[in-house]
């Protein structure tokens, strides 16, 4: 009986030995593996040398950098650096929304405590009116809805003009995405609700013109460069579109590289002095667009359709009968000048510094059919100026109207 119980002591004592050595296997091979999404096991903690580190690398390094991150590091960075993650090209557009709405409420607090700061009351002015800018974003987003995405925002930019990127749609998911670029005049807290109306409009048409489920176009309102102002000449200059040629082409860039899918319809949209940041892009060779359309275009800065696209077919331009921006190059409203010097010195300077306008025949671009008048109402409802604008975001280029050019196969 004693030999039968020093047995199973043994035995039983080997089978321990054998389930710890199996423990520790085990917890070793569990190392090896990747932290699952919302496991807590976050890698080592993302600084601001980490962040510095991504100076000059292209939006695809970044989107690969932010890949190889475990969820826990990604959402520790967006907490810890709202500002820095939410202008991150090549960060995805959800990511993005997340550090930028943290960051517009850290904003607010910190502007909100400077208004009633005694020691700051010399600023209060300033500090009030960066407020104002803030609570333009925040009623922007409201109104476009559940689907609206703050993919970047800087109240204080441009001697207080501001920056916003705010999309209708998410980018990384839809078939369709235009990302649309205002002209002369705008700033963050004056022009943001009309024209995310904008965006709202020409999203609901061009989804009315895709196959298959809805909601699979996004439209962005994209304010990321500085507009010239109405009150001097600096809408005749090409310094602005220059300056903003790059940071177009950045976030274009990331689009491509956060893209759920290979197969996204990418289209640079503009108005006005808008277009002129799209083809100071456009002729850098890097922007990643399948078509290119604009409204109201004084010029794009090169000499025809075939300089911004390879194939001139996805190059297009409409032009109301009534603005007088495609025909002098002007921003003016011809009824506001009275002196026709000034009209020759604006129409030489215009015709000099952004050339040709793309709706001219002679330019080889498809001139789309624009039945609005003047020179801020192509987007209007119903019009056929938003419908030929939102078939060709959809890709249903065969529907689209046009008096000059050669319209191309759909988009697959």
């Amino acid at each position: 009986m004693a030999g039968l119980v020093q047995s199973y002591t043994r035995q039983l004592g080997e089978l321990l030995t054998r389930a710890r050595s199996l423990d520790q296997e085990t917890v070793q091979a569990l190392a090896q593996l990747p932290p699952s999404p919302g496991s807590g096991k976050t890698g080592p903690k993302i600084t601001q040398d980490d962040l510095a580190g991504l100076k000059g690398k292209t939006p695809a390094q970044v989107h690969a950098w932010w890949e190889n991150l475990t969820r826990g590091q990604q959402d520790q960075a967006i907490h810890d650096f709202p500002r820095e993650i939410g202008w991150m090209d090549g960060v995805p557009a959800t990511d993005r929304d997340k550090a930028n709405r943290i960051g517009l409420a850290q904003q607010k607090q910190y502007l909100q405590d400077r208004l009633h700061n005694p020691d700051m009351r010399l600023e209060a002015q300033d500090t009030y009116d960066e407020l104002q800018r803030l609570e333009a974003i925040e009623k922007g987003l409201v109104q476009v809805g559940p689907r609206g995405l703050l993919l970047g925002f800087d109240t204080a930019a441009y001697a207080g003009n501001g920056k916003v990127i705010i999309a209708v749609g998410n980018p990384d998911t839809a078939r369709n995405t235009g990302v649309w670029v205002p002209g002369l005049g705008t700033t963050l807290e004056g022009q943001t609700s009309g024209n995310l109306k904008r965006m709202v409009d020409i999203n609901n048409a061009a989804d009315g013109f895709t196959p298959g489920q809805d909601g699979d176009v996004s439209t962005i309102y994209w304010l990321g460069y500085d507009t010239p102002e109405p009150y001097n000449l600096s809408v005749l200059q090409d310094t602005r579109s220059v300056a903003g040629s790059q940071p177009y082409v950045d976030f274009m860039q990331g689009l491509r590289a956060t893209h759920e899918s290979d197969g996204g319809h990418l289209v640079a949209m503009a108005h006005s002095y808008g277009s002129t940041v799209v083809g100071e892009a456009a002729k850098t060779g890097h922007l990643p667009v399948d078509d290119i359309v604009v409204a109201g275009s004084p010029g794009m800065h090169v000499g025809s359709a075939s300089d911004l696209m390879n194939d001139p077919r996805h190059v297009w331009a409409g032009a109301s009968d009534s603005d007088p921006v495609p025909r002098s190059g002007a921003v003016l409203d011809s009824a506001a000048v009275v002196n026709p010097q000034l009209i020759e010195y604006i129409e030489h300077s215009a015709d000099a510094d952004h050339g040709l306008a793309p709706s001219d025949h002679s330019f080889g671009a498809n001139t789309w059919m624009a039945d609005t008048s003047g020179h801020t109402h192509y987007w209007d409802g119903g019009s056929e100026s938003l419908n030929n604008q939102a078939k060709i975001l959809a890709g249903a280029y065969s529907k689209v109207g046009i008096t000059n050019g050669q319209l191309p196969e759909d988009w697959r």
